[in-house]
């Protein structure tokens, strides 16, 4: 979750999934926030939850968890982006501008792949 800025007029926010849970509750204290929802492989995401949090029904909570941010994004559409964490973690350059953009950072702070692989790895 992104707010709009903090004291020192800085942007701010965090990444908690637990967040997408209380979306609506965490709208209502700062309308003006934006959020940035990052979607993962299915596979991946039950893979990832069975090695936390042992054997469970993972699909079902899957399908509610993915139900109650539609709800939320049908509400709030233009305050939300969904990029996907492969096209993160690949660095996808198309993925890191559309980032900016919605944050509203200059757009010239975009560089090539290259030295945005760079950036990343320090």
């Amino acid at each position: 979750m992104v707010t709009a800025k903090g004291e020192r007029g800085e942007a701010w926010g965090w990444k908690d999934p637990r967040n997408s849970l209380t979306c609506w509750a965490w709208h209502e204290l700062f309308p003006q926030a934006r959020y940035i929802r990052i979607s993962r492989d299915r596979t991946d995401v039950i893979i990832s939850l069975t090695r936390w949090h042992g054997e469970r029904d993972w699909n079902t909570v899957l399908d509610i968890y993915r139900q109650h941010l539609a709800a939320f994004e049908a509400v709030y559409k233009l305050a939300v982006l969904h990029v996907t964490y492969e096209n993160l973690i690949a660095y996808d350059y198309d993925t890191v501008f559309n980032l900016v953009a919605f944050l509203g950072v200059d757009r010239h702070v975009i560089v090539s792949r290259s030295a945005l692989r760079k950036m990343i790895r320090r």
